[in-house]
């Protein structure tokens, strides 16, 4: 009869943590309680104090040593997982792939690729319900206009839209060959990341209802068909690594798995990542943890909890679910392994819930508030260590889902290739904010400074847009025997281009215009009537004064 609220900034209890596997983690209530003839069948567990491990994090000397230097631009940080030579090779191949189905290339190149992508980006910010909507004349926006793609164009492009040769040589085990590339990229910066204290591994889906062998189904999921992802994320959200699954063909060592499971086998492939020493804490839901994983956690100093099921615990004899309704909530229950190195908990919050650790259990008993419908008030309720260090640093996978659903590239589409490369395109932008935001806290910068994820993503837009670029658009039709006179807008202001653009010394072209403006120069007072075609700004030019250069100069 009792109704829980969490803590603010809390996860929900550790029960609601594993909504997505859907798995009871108790028995009923109905439950026969353990006999003592029973419990002293389960030889390999005493009820005795737990002796946790000093469980002391030992970070790498110079592992934040790149977080000393100054910020960097939202592109550089973004440039990190998407380098220019994925552009280049998504042109190559484009160019390759529509000549292969058409019999003429699209004759594309790394800058309309990046506008292409930038296009993408900018549909998961508006999200207007029709694709063709953005080409409307009455929905267009000056966000659409810097990307200057016809509509024709952009549907070309993306149905051709390659990172690999279809017809050269590829590994038939590798059932994701179409989109490799991109996946290394973005891994390989993933992997020169420095991690943090508290990681976590859990499931993540890329949306796809369409044809594929290895699409799945997770009951509970915000969109539960799709491409399944293993994720290693730090309790910031900060994605470590990953692995796509790929049914019997994913990467995983056969005898890991034989020994350990195939769920064992995604935690000891993800923890490779962990280096051996440090004192990391790992956290995982009932779907991964077994206590033969926590045991070689252990031997490589990797300090790991997590809810486990009841057929997982070789046999603990807890109290039953019916005893602990019976001590009223937030009583617990814990066994230690006879050789000390685990401690199961069983913790009694609306429901009981089973957590396995090989570093923390019940320790000193905390205080969480929760409300009773019974008293009709708040009430405090006791929470072992273990359920509070789950709860807080559990979330990391779930807050990555949350950011790329903010602004995900909504596009329908039946190429499933199409949908993986837009999400990771999503997870690029997301993983480089998270590493931004890491690097302004490192710089002491004050939260009410720093750039929100629709900003960030908005600097990320504009560089791919016009960064490195010629800024002369093509024209089309036929031109006039006499310039059209453009329309006097009054009280226009020009935004200065954020530094990817102004620093970029590609495609700066001075016009004359006839109205004279401020200099955009820092400093200068002058008012000329020369503008830069790019930076859609006023500068002044003059053999006595050429703030044109200076502003273009870092």
């Amino acid at each position: 009869d009792e109704e829980e609220v969490d803590e603010a900034g809390e996860l929900d209890d550790a029960v609601d943590g594993d909504w997505d596997n859907q798995q009871e983690l108790s028995d009923s209530s109905d439950e026969e309680e353990p006999d003592k003839e029973s419990a002293r069948e389960y030889g390999s567990w005493c009820r005795k104090p737990f002796e946790k491990p000093a469980a002391e994090f030992k970070p790498v000397a110079d592992e934040n040593e790149s977080y000393r230097d100054p910020l960097l631009t939202p592109y550089e940080y973004f440039s990190k997982y998407v380098p220019k030579s994925v552009f280049i090779e998504l042109a190559d191949k484009t160019n390759t792939y529509s000549v292969f189905q058409d019999g003429k290339s699209v004759l594309t190149n790394e800058e309309e690729i990046r506008k292409l992508i930038a296009l993408h980006l900018t549909m998961g910010v508006l999200r207007y319900p029709r694709l063709r909507m953005y080409w409307k004349p009455s929905m267009k926006t000056e966000l659409l206009a810097s990307v200057n793609m016809c509509r024709n164009r952009f549907e070309k492009l993306r149905n051709c839209l390659h990172i690999v040769d279809v017809n050269g040589d590829h590994n038939n085990n590798d059932r994701l060959w179409k989109v490799r590339p991109l996946l290394n990229s973005f891994q390989e910066r993933c992997h020169n990341l420095p991690l943090e204290e508290r990681l976590c591994i859990d499931e993540q889906i890329i949306p796809f209802k369409g044809k594929l062998d290895i699409k799945q189904y997770i009951k509970g999921k915000p969109n539960p068909w799709g491409v399944k992802v293993f994720m290693l994320c730090g309790a910031s959200g900060i994605i470590y690594d990953f692995l796509v699954y790929q049914g019997s063909t994913t990467e995983l060592s056969s005898e890991i798995k034989k020994t350990f499971g195939v769920t064992g086998a995604f935690v000891l492939h993800l923890a490779s990542r962990i280096p051996d020493g440090i004192g990391h804490k790992l956290f995982f839901d009932n779907y991964f943890t077994s206590l033969p994983v926590l045991r070689v956690l252990l031997e490589k100093t990797i300090y790991a909890a997590g809810t486990i099921r009841q057929n997982r615990t070789e046999k603990c004899p807890l109290k039953t679910e019916k005893q602990l309704k019976q001590e009223g909530r937030g009583s617990s229950d814990y066994l230690v392994s006879s050789d000390g190195k685990i401690v199961i908990t069983r913790w009694m919050d609306n429901r009981a819930v089973n957590l396995a650790s090989n570093f923390v259990g019940v320790d000193d008993l905390g205080d969480v508030t929760r409300w009773s419908k019974a008293d009709g008030a708040f009430i405090n309720v006791k929470r072992p260590a273990v359920v509070q260090q789950y709860n807080a640093s559990m979330g990391g996978v779930d807050k990555t889902d949350f950011l790329v659903s903010l602004y995900r590239t909504s596009i329908r589409s039946k190429k499933w290739t199409l949908r993986v490369i837009t999400h990771f395109f999503n997870l690029c932008v997301t993983n480089s904010w998270l590493e931004y935001r890491r690097h302004a806290e490192h710089q002491k910068i004050k939260m009410k400074d720093q750039m929100d994820l629709l900003e960030f993503t908005l600097n990320v837009i504009e560089s791919l847009a016009k960064a490195c670029s010629a800024g002369l658009p093509r024209k089309r039709g036929r031109p006039f025997s006499s310039p059209l006179q453009p329309l006097k807008r009054p009280n226009l202001i020009e935004v200065r281009p954020i530094q990817d653009i102004r620093y970029d010394q590609t495609g700066h072209w001075p016009s004359v215009e006839e109205e004279q403006q401020r200099c955009k120069l820092e400093g200068c007072k002058g008012k000329p009537k020369v503008k830069c075609q790019k930076c859609n700004v006023h500068l002044c030019l003059s053999a006595a004064k050429n703030c044109f250069r200076a502003f273009h100069t870092q």
